[in-house]
């Protein structure tokens, strides 16, 4: 499960990471696709962080 967590949550910081690239590179500030975009990848990056920080401190059995 730690192996699985971890690439889940690689794999969101990343695309959310790579989405606000792409919104901030693509879209006018403060249109609404922007808003949208950064609301969108924005929770993908932070979910992504969580579940990385989560597995960080989450106790290991041994």
């Amino acid at each position: 499960m730690v192996i699985l967590f971890t690439i889940m949550g690689l794999f969101l910081l990343v695309a959310g990471g790579v989405g606000l690239v792409l919104t901030y590179a693509n879209f006018p500030l403060a249109t609404l696709d922007w808003i949208e975009g950064n609301l969108t990848y924005g929770v993908f990056t932070v979910l992504g962080l969580a579940l990385i920080i989560l597995v960080i401190i989450t106790p290991r059995e041994t």
